[in-house]
């Protein structure tokens, strides 16, 4: 079945490059000469430059470039035209790429398009920045960004087209920093203040204005997360909950037993959302996997406005594990980091048979739907130290504690298997039992479901295992953007991700 444009340009803005660059190949696309097969062919070879480096960046910038110009050229539009100017010069083409950007300042003038202001205002800058024009360019992009200032990621496109742009160019782009999108905080701290309140939100107050926060990301327990969120929703930040085991357990917990009811419900309410994670039953689990999902959706969120993530942690008077081992995991990054107070050593969790842990489940399409013929494919697996494999129905289960491991072991696998027939892989992070070494609980359940939704030679992912792996280190060449909801019975929706 031909996979028709419309599909593939949905799966080329989710981000799922390669997978949509396989279509639109597939379906016959790549020899077509309608402007709109042509416009994405040379969207699909632009990624693949701006992946690559050196003599192949510029090879595939040169190929991008003459199939936007000529779908420029078959229908007159900025669009193709201004991507064509910017591929120019990424081929090493300065002159054409002055060229082709005085045609797009020709046309914004005299051509009507139904473009918004904000993309004709940031196509104008993009347009005198490729000319060599640079406080013309800084100029266009602030008066675009006037006209659309809360649209975030539409800014964080342009920025990051411009830094490419910037960097061939030889030049500095240290002054794109004053158009960047607000920073994203993920934030957490003791229950047991060890300074007056006063003092500390002047400090919270101080580190939100320096670090330009915009977006929060925690808990609401007593103590340390109320104090922060309070302070995020003062600046006018954008506060996101998470909360371990649900409201009512959260507050039983961690809200109640300190009588910071009342301060928790004013909070709650003016939060941009709110989200229960884990099981109430697994308290420790619960409030390990609300950690690891505060800490990469800020991750996220910052990436996806091309900003960046930052952390506060106030230690405390009382025991301070946990946020030792959050300020520890995050200090692995090298990422923007405060820490306000003392924290003890992190120390290592106790091993249980209730653990996080990375689930890929690997399903053959078009295979029977045999535990025999899906074990099979435990033969062509590669090394996975530390791995559990574990058959369930007509897929493969690969249980790891590492989402890093797990997700560049996917991929290699999913290569693997590709030569020996269709295959699909999902993945989902959260509690696993261990039963008579067998994995158990509604972990594995949704990652089956996953699997089921994600088709031929796609890698799916939960928001929780994306959130998971970009709470640490990401794997170089792995990304993962947003490709719509899995809907389920009588549950809340699980949003997917294309893993790239």
């Amino acid at each position: 079945m031909t996979t028709p444009l419309p599909a593939i340009v949905a799966l080329a803005r989710a981000g799922a490059s390669r997978q949509a660059w396989r279509l639109f190949v597939a379906a016959g696309h790549d020899r077509s000469s309608d402007p709109d097969a042509l416009t994405l062919h040379g969207r699909l070879l632009k990624d693949q430059a701006l992946a690559a480096s050196g003599a192949e960046r510029a090879a595939l910038a040169a190929q991008a470039g003459a199939a936007y110009a000529a779908a420029a050229a078959a229908r007159p539009a900025t669009y193709p035209l201004i991507n064509a100017a910017t591929l120019a010069l990424l081929a090493g083409d300065p002159a054409a790429a002055a060229a082709r950007a005085a045609e797009v300042l020709h046309l914004l003038e005299t051509t009507p398009e139904p473009d918004t202001p904000w993309w004709q205002g940031a196509t104008r800058a993009e347009a005198l920045l490729l000319m060599g024009d640079t406080a013309g360019a800084a100029s266009a992009l602030s008066d675009a960004i006037a006209v659309a200032p809360l649209a975030w990621e539409d800014h964080a496109v342009t920025l990051r087209q411009f830094a490419v742009v910037i960097a061939h160019q030889g030049g500095d782009a240290g002054w794109l920093d004053a158009h960047r999108p607000p920073r994203s905080l993920h934030f957490a701290g003791s229950l047991h203040l060890d300074a007056p309140e006063s003092e500390l939100a002047t400090r919270i107050d101080a580190i939100i204005a320096a670090e330009r926060i915009g977006f929060g990301y925690g808990a609401l327990a007593a103590g340390a997360d109320l104090l922060i969120a309070e302070r995020l929703l003062a600046a006018g930040a954008e506060l996101h909950v998470l909360l371990p085991g649900g409201e009512d357990a959260f507050v039983r917990e961690s809200v109640a037993p300190w009588g910071q009811d009342a301060r928790f419900a004013a909070v709650l309410e003016r939060a941009a959302s709110v989200r229960a994670v884990g099981d109430a039953a697994l308290p420790g689990l619960a409030m390990a996997e609300a950690d690891q999902l505060a800490m990469g959706l800020a991750v996220m969120n910052a990436g996806a406005l091309a900003s960046q993530p930052v952390q506060l942690v106030i230690g405390g008077a009382g025991p301070g594990q946990h946020s030792a081992r959050l300020a520890a995991n995050w200090a692995t990054s090298g990422r923007r980091q405060h820490v306000l107070g003392s924290l003890p050593a992190a120390q290592a969790q106790p091993a249980s048979p209730a653990q996080l842990a990375a689930i890929i489940a690997v399903r053959p399409l078009g295979q029977p739907a045999s535990l025999t013929a899906t074990l099979a494919l435990a033969d062509r697996l590669p090394p996975l130290p530390d791995a559990t494999i574990a058959g369930a129905g007509d897929a493969l289960l690969l249980i790891l504690p590492d989402p890093a491991a797990a997700a560049s072991a996917a991929m290699a696998l999913r290569s693997r298997l590709a030569r020996t027939g269709p295959v699909s892989l999902a993945s989902h992070y959260g509690a696993v039992i261990m039963v008579a070494g067998q994995p158990m609980g509604p972990a594995i359940t949704t990652a089956l479901a996953i699997a089921a939704a994600t088709p031929d030679t796609a890698f799916y992912a939960s928001e929780a295992f994306a959130a998971a792996l970009n709470a640490g280190a990401l794997p170089a060449g792995i990304g993962c953007a947003p490709v719509g909801d899995l809907a389920r019975p009588g549950a809340d929706p699980v949003p997917l991700l294309a893993v790239d």
